[in-house]
């Protein structure tokens, strides 16, 4: 499915994701607790904000980078929203200091699993790029153990097929090393993965794991996920030496945007400020001796 029709599903289906917690609702305010306690100074979300967020804990300056129009329309007052792609975010380098992907990155795919791979190392270098060095980035993610990643990899292009005939984007969930390795690839250290597991759940809570089909329901140990929060340093210990930004090698630089685009150009794109959308220019740091805006 193309990004126009992944931008489609998630429009159509914004308000069934928003007001659903899929059966998860311990694991997302868990998340958002921890999320939210370490935040500070300028925040960017790419796809929305995260599930169970307190508006009173949020930093003044949080931005929230989605595809879908109808997703954006459902921000808060507190949340500025720009409509783009994660892979080509209109912001210069260095312009903010935390990341947050919250359960975002198994809907940014192509036609099987191992595009879907280079999708997410292209959206975690582009995160990387826009990064102040020591800024850390959050991915909040569903992970598979080593071996049902393996199978879903395999057979990922079969699940494009069946999901197709639903109007259903294919979604790939990743494991927890391979997020490691992507992030030390992207240019991060000092990561840290952490499993979600609150003590009040159980394998028999019914789970919905499919977006678009609110009436598939399963027990927790039918779905074979772990619900994860990793958190890394932009350029910390263990990081590679590649330039903020920089693809990995197995991604396709085709898939990069052209260079960053210029403060001063006279191009603007429209963005959701809560009462309603303006036109405005990628935002930019102040350059050192300027006062702060």
């Amino acid at each position: 499915m193309t990004t126009r029709g992944v931008r489609e599903f998630f429009d159509d289906v914004s308000e069934e994701y928003r007001d659903t917690p899929a059966g998860m609702r311990s694991h997302h305010v868990l998340t958002a607790r921890t999320i939210e306690g370490s935040l500070s100074g300028s925040v960017l979300c790419v796809g929305g904000l995260w599930n169970q967020v307190d508006l009173d804990s949020l930093p003044p300056r949080v931005t929230v980078a989605d595809l879908s129009i109808a997703m954006l329309h459902q921000l808060p007052a507190e949340a500025s929203g720009i409509l783009c792609e994660a892979r080509a975010l209109p912001f210069e380098t260095g312009s903010f200091d935390h990341i947050v992907f919250p359960l975002v990155l198994h809907h940014i795919t192509e036609d099987d699993g191992v595009a879907a791979r280079r999708c997410v190392a292209s959206a975690l270098a582009e995160a990387r790029r826009v990064l102040v060095r020591g800024g850390s980035i959050w991915i909040s993610e569903f992970c598979l153990n080593r071996v049902i990643y393996a199978a879903e990899l395999l057979f990922s292009p079969l699940t494009r097929v069946l999901l197709s005939t639903l109007d259903i984007p294919l979604v790939v969930m990743h494991s927890a090393p391979f997020f490691t390795k992507t992030l030390l690839a992207a240019g991060f250290g000092e990561i840290e993965v952490k499993p979600i597991r609150p003590p009040e759940t159980g394998p028999l809570d019914t789970i919905r794991p499919i977006i678009g089909l609110p009436w598939l329901r399963v027990p927790r140990l039918l779905y074979p996920v772990t619900p994860t929060l990793i958190r890394a340093r932009a350029g910390g210990p263990g990081a590679s030496e590649a330039s903020p930004g920089a693809v990995p090698g197995n991604v396709s630089r085709a898939r990069r945007r052209p260079a960053t685009p210029d403060p001063s150009a006279s191009w603007a794109r429209p963005t959701w400020h809560g009462s309603g959308w303006r036109k405005t220019r990628p935002a930019r740091r102040p350059r050192r001796g300027e006062p702060s805006p």
